[in-house]
């Protein structure tokens, strides 16, 4: 059904092919890996964790991440409230390993006040945009990976768009998780989810395996 209703929005001109040069790229499973076993058990490296996780999870833009607060965290309901966030629904959700993190990483702040933001620097401050890229890229020199596939924002907001997708989620629902304004922004992470089925398709298919001329 996903694969019928890219192609048809390709067709009507709604979608890129799979292969555009505007097609959003993710991490693998590894690279991740291996940027999180950076991280260390330092506070400052607890805090990276969490950040690093809950972008991968929640599919935040780096603008949204760094003005979630203290007081929008449920850890609960494992949620967290985005201020600021372009769809109507400002509660995205988390799983239990991030829920972890980012409570491990708040037991060894000092006692944070509601309005306090989540993610801060060893001072209390709320992080920049340019220090999140500034500890993605160190995290990823140092975890090995090649300058083209460092870490950034939004590689890791396209790892939850794809994995959502991957496991049957529909693509309005991941519309308004990523809050999106427009189904066709949202097609662009479909279109690489389309390209897995038609991989998985070609190694799979019965007439091909039969040998036939």
């Amino acid at each position: 059904m996903l694969r019928y209703w890219h192609t048809r929005c390709q067709s009507l001109g709604w979608a890129k092919h799979p292969d555009s040069e505007n097609a959003p790229r993710g991490p693998r499973k590894d690279e991740l890996r291996a940027v999180l076993a950076c991280c260390g058990e330092t506070l400052e490296g607890r805090r990276n964790r969490a950040l690093i996780l809950v972008l991968a999870d929640a599919g935040l833009r780096a603008a949204e991440i760094l003005q979630l607060t203290v007081e929008g965290w449920s850890p609960g309901q494992r949620s967290l409230f985005v201020r600021g966030k372009g769809g109507k629904d400002p509660v995205t959700f988390v799983s239990p390993t991030t829920t972890r993190a980012i409570r491990d990483y708040l037991a060894g702040r000092r006692v944070p006040r509601g309005e306090d933001h989540l993610f801060t620097t060893r001072d209390g401050r709320a992080l920049k945009q340019r220090h999140l890229a500034q500890v993605l890229h160190r995290l990823s020199a140092r975890a090995g990976l090649l300058q083209h596939r460092r870490l950034h924002p939004h590689a890791l907001r396209h790892l939850a768009a794809t994995s959502w997708l991957r496991q049957g989620m529909g693509l309005d629902e991941v519309r308004r998780l990523l809050g999106h304004s427009s189904l066709q922004t949202t097609l662009r992470y479909s279109s690489l989810v389309s390209a897995d089925v038609q991989r998985a398709h070609r190694r799979a298919a019965a007439i091909e395996r039969m040998g036939l001329d």
